[in-house]
């Protein structure tokens, strides 16, 4: 993986239902997921590596995505940051829509590292209590 993936292409997808050709999204404007093992994610990979919410977005709308692992900072050419994109993402789990079966945070800040722990907790409840 030597650089960032282009969005997959707009389609319309059923993205309720789960699919086999799902992948595990890293979303980071500089840390390359070549780095996952300094998070603990050694194990979970290939990555495919996105740069930008607008991205992200686009692959997690499409239900492509089984696993991610999300920065909070995304730099200058992203209009959101991570917490956003989890934020929106969330949104879209209490409308019905899914969520990636693993998620985790990778900030080395303290404080958006807890941010993103708190709303991927947010949507695992939510996840959880639809279950029920």
């Amino acid at each position: 993986m030597d650089r960032p993936l282009d969005a997959p292409e707009q389609a319309v997808i059923d993205a309720t239902e789960p699919r086999d050709d799902r992948v595990n999204l890293w979303l980071d404007d500089k840390k390359d997921p070549r780095l996952a093992g300094m998070f603990g994610l050694e194990d979970e990979g290939p990555w495919e590596w996105v740069t930008t919410s607008q991205d992200a977005k686009l692959w997690l709308a499409a239900g492509l995505v089984k696993t991610l692992a999300i920065d909070n900072d995304l730099g200058m050419l992203s209009d959101q940051d991570g917490r956003d994109v989890l934020h929106w993402l969330l949104e879209r789990v209490l409308d019905g829509g899914r969520a990636p079966e693993k998620m985790f945070g990778i900030s080395f800040n303290p404080v958006a590292s807890d941010e993103l722990a708190a709303t991927i907790n947010d949507i695992k409840r939510v996840l959880k209590l639809k279950e029920v």
